[in-house]
């Protein structure tokens, strides 16, 4: 009896010493038992992120002392360019996002708005790669708690050499069957949150196609091949541009309204006088900032056609992209207020043309536009609503603006509503005392360069006292046109301004030549 139990325990004696660490080895389990402590509860933060990837690069590095051999990857040469660059070989690599993705125990990725379910298999890999994680941090535990214990107490409890081993070897595998499946459900879902952009680029490829024809399309297929691409756009823009409104609606027309505008001006001469140079700088200017944006994207899709991997597949992350949609949605908004709305485009013409010929008469207002001078932004709304008044028939620039101030009719415009008429028929009435007092000729124009400098506060000696109140009232009115609707006046002024400071520089330039 006393020599069975001598034989046994020299059994047991011989496997512990197997199954025990040896220097080198002790320390790198017990670096790895400080990663374990330092993991807090919530991996998902800063701070979190970072300790378990101190705990994954120490766990790699104790797999290797240990002599744990790793489980194959060879499947990753079959992933896309950008992951090969992330997994170049068959190393460990243990990555915090793929652990991250695996904790998190989503059933779903959203990307772009849209959800995209994951496979059962890869659901079923994150559960046994939870279990991995969750024994092997329970035996480093338990191995950390038995070294705190006296050597000759219950040595049996301590996890030896075999069980870490076999641990790190289990998790291991865990990890390379997710990465698999995990990594290749990203590339699908990838593929299909770029799919918006591989559309977009097949439909300017047969746009371009359609240009270089000869004969030329008929103008129906055409138009059919641009609206397509217009459509698309649209679909871009809702899920990429995080920076504006991502609207989807802006349609077709309004390019065909800006080419329209392009071909009528573009004939125009740039010198002529009267309306046609105010209705030429503003024209070309929106129909022009339409035109660039549309083109700006579609060269845009030409560039990327043969490096899609290079596009995130979070399209708002995408800064050129993003950029040129921007452009995009900015410069529509303002062409389908103005290109596709005959009357309001002439009416904004009409303004542009007329203030320009106030500057020949009046140095404040050029050296205002010269300089974009903040006062600027307070005269162009009263000068909006002064030609308003004299031309009753073109106000629609004014109802765009102020849209409440109007009431619907039978006809195709609006007619001014109740508190409008009064005002105009107010302006009627101090236009007759000046026309009276001399202080303005009984006429159109000079009724609008009397009451213009009097906007700019340089009305002139004669200018009688009823002036004085009929600007305080017209200073109402055009503190609620830039405030009712805040964005579209800047929309508007934004051109103003634009046309205005643009005319002046060329008529600089033109002195300058001259000169020489």
């Amino acid at each position: 009896m006393e020599a069975m139990t001598g034989f046994a325990s020299k059994f047991i004696n011989a496997f512990r010493v197997g199954d025990s660490f040896n220097n080198s080895e002790h320390s790198t389990v017990m670096r790895l038992v400080s990663s374990r402590k330092a993991l807090p509860g919530d991996a998902g933060s800063e701070d979190g992120l970072a300790a378990c990837g101190s705990f994954l690069e120490d766990l790699a590095q104790t797999a290797k002392i240990l002599g744990v051999q790793p489980a194959p990857r060879s499947y990753r040469t079959t992933f896309t360019p950008n992951y090969r660059a992330i997994f170049p070989d068959e190393t460990r690599n243990y990555r915090v996002d793929v652990l991250e993705g695996c904790l998190d125990s989503p059933a779903s990725i959203w990307v772009n708005g849209e959800q995209f379910e994951l496979g059962p298999t890869t659901l079923s890999c994150a559960d046994g790669l939870r279990t991995a994680w969750a024994d092997l941090i329970s035996l480093l535990d338990r191995w950390e708690n038995t070294q705190r214990v006296p050597s000759n107490s219950t040595p049996s409890q301590s996890p030896g050499r075999q069980d870490i081993s076999l641990a790190i070897k289990t998790f291991d595998h865990a990890w390379a069957n997710l990465e698999h499946k995990y990594i290749e459900e990203l590339i699908r879902i990838e593929s299909q949150a770029r799919s918006l952009v591989v559309e977009a680029i097949d439909f300017e490829k047969k746009l371009s196609a359609l240009e270089a024809q000869s004969p030329a399309p008929s103008d129906r297929v055409y138009e059919k091949a641009r609206e397509d691409l217009v459509q698309s756009f649209g679909h871009l823009n809702a899920v990429s541009n995080h920076r504006r409104k991502g609207r989807d609606d802006l349609k077709a027309d309004i390019l065909k309204a800006a080419v329209e505008v392009t071909r009528k001006f573009g004939t125009a001469s740039t010198s002529s006088g009267g309306a046609h140079k105010g209705a030429f700088i503003a024209a070309q200017f929106l129909a022009g900032d339409v035109v660039k944006s549309f083109e700006a994207l579609r060269l845009y899709l030409r560039e990327v056609e043969g490096q899609l991997e290079c596009i995130d597949p979070h399209l708002c992350n995408n800064a050129g992209l993003v950029e040129r949609l921007v452009d995009w949605e900015e410069s529509w908004e303002v062409g389908n207020r103005y290109l596709t709305n005959h009357s309001c485009l002439t009416t904004l013409c009409d303004l542009i043309d007329s203030t320009q010929r106030l500057q020949a008469v009046e140095p404040k207002l050029t050296a205002m536009c010269e300089d974009c001078d903040v006062e600027l932004f307070l005269v162009l709304p009263r000068l909006l609503l002064l030609r308003s008044l004299l031309f009753p028939d073109h106000q629609e620039l004014l109802r765009s603006l102020l849209p409440h101030r109007f009431q619907p009719s039978s006809s195709s415009s609006a007619k001014p509503g109740v508190e409008l008429v009064e005002f105009a028929a107010s302006f009627s009435r101090v236009r007759q005392v000046a026309a009276a007092h001399h202080a303005v000729a009984n006429t159109a124009a000079g009724a609008w360069e009397f009451f213009a400098r009097s906007a700019l506060g340089t009305p002139g000696e004669a200018a009688p006292g009823a002036v004085e109140v009929f600007m305080r009232e017209l200073e109402k009115w055009s503190v609620e046109v830039q405030r009712y609707c805040a964005e579209d006046w800047n929309q508007c002024c934004s051109v103003l301004v634009h046309c205005l400071s643009n005319s002046v520089r060329a008529q600089k330039e033109r002195v300058l030549v001259h000169e020489i």
